[in-house]
């Protein structure tokens, strides 16, 4: 069965590396979440900086979000069609000059 779905969304994928380990471990998004809220008063902005690439560190080891260029991308995509279609919507059809 085809999506009707005008949009491929990808959601964030946590990763968390304890200090003493070298490799990335896969994380839920509401273990993330809750670590964030236990580390920070304000996780927002550093939901924004991982979304850029930045790396966290808790006591619990280092956050990051895996997919961010990916994220960053699709973002810049959606963006772009919004753009686009408030430009064409704009223009008057009617004008013919």
């Amino acid at each position: 069965m085809e999506s009707d779905n005008k949009y491929h969304i990808t959601l964030p994928i946590y990763e968390l590396k304890y200090s003493e380990e070298k490799d990335w471990n896969t994380i839920s998004e509401k273990a993330a979440l809750e670590d964030l809220l236990d580390n920070f008063e304000r996780i927002t902005p550093i939901i924004s900086e991982m979304l850029h690439g930045k790396e966290i560190n808790t006591q619990r080891g280092i956050f990051r979000i895996k997919n961010y260029w990916e994220l960053n991308q699709t973002f810049q995509f959606v963006n772009a069609i919004e753009s686009i279609k408030k430009n064409v919507s704009n223009v008057d059809v009617d004008d013919q000059t």
